[in-house]
């Protein structure tokens, strides 16, 4: 089992039964008390962005402040297009590698676009997959909670999703402590990264063997979506 690490997602406006594309795998690797699936019925009105904004940035904020057995690193997946390739038991410590302290996947484009998005040349380019993506992060429990409450009081950008908003701070984070997993060796994006998937003996290959696979954005000709079948 996974030691010091707990995992949370949110779902809104689904069935109260509605799983998780990784649902079974997590069962697998973590205790029972260390998932957190956070449901939300409607509770605001408003454009997608917003919606998104709301359940995963103050909602969260809401649920880990008043949690009482979180472990000290957290793990947050989007629920409806991200799995588990592999057993997460030494994430936590090649998390630490990376010298920061919270880990993001990392995308081919920028989403969505703002007046910061100019600043990107000014953060590192180790690969073209360098650009923030929310939808799958890692980071110290306390140092999340510190980034939620700040995005949450003051919020950079009104009516724009939780990823811009994210974007914001590791674009105005000077001292590193924001990191994109830009060999996604943790996190792996399949948008437009067919070349690195094959399929051999009935199971997909990814050439990175990340933890984490991440479905996110359109389906491309360099696009395959794997999540569901791991």
């Amino acid at each position: 089992m996974t030691n010091n690490l707990s995992l949370l997602s949110t779902l809104f406006e689904y069935p109260d039964n509605y799983p998780t594309v990784f649902q079974s795998n997590a069962m697998k690797y973590f205790d029972n008390s260390d998932i957190h699936i956070l449901r939300y019925k409607k509770e605001i009105e408003g454009s997608r962005y917003d919606k998104l904004y709301y359940y995963k940035v103050p909602k969260l904020l809401e649920y880990l402040k008043s949690c009482k057995n979180l472990k000290d690193y957290i793990l947050f997946l989007d629920a409806t297009d991200t799995n588990f390739y592999k057993d997460p038991i030494n994430m936590v410590t090649d998390f630490l590698k990376h010298q920061c302290k919270a880990l993001f996947c990392a995308d081919p484009h920028i989403w969505p676009k703002t007046e910061a998005t100019n600043l990107y040349n000014t953060k590192p380019k180790l690969s073209d997959y360098c650009y923030l993506n929310s939808g799958a992060y890692i980071g110290y429990t306390d140092y999340i909670i510190h980034c939620l409450e700040t995005l949450t009081h003051q919020r950079p950008y009104e009516n724009i999703d939780d990823q811009g908003n994210w974007t914001y701070l590791y674009i105005h984070d000077n001292q590193q402590e924001i990191k994109v997993d830009q060999h996604r060796s943790i996190f792996f994006s399949t948008l437009e990264a067919k070349a690195d998937i094959t399929f051999e003996r009935d199971k997909f290959i990814i050439k990175q063997s990340p933890y984490i696979v991440h479905d996110n954005g359109p389906n491309t000709p360099d696009t395959i979506k794997i999540t569901k079948e791991l």
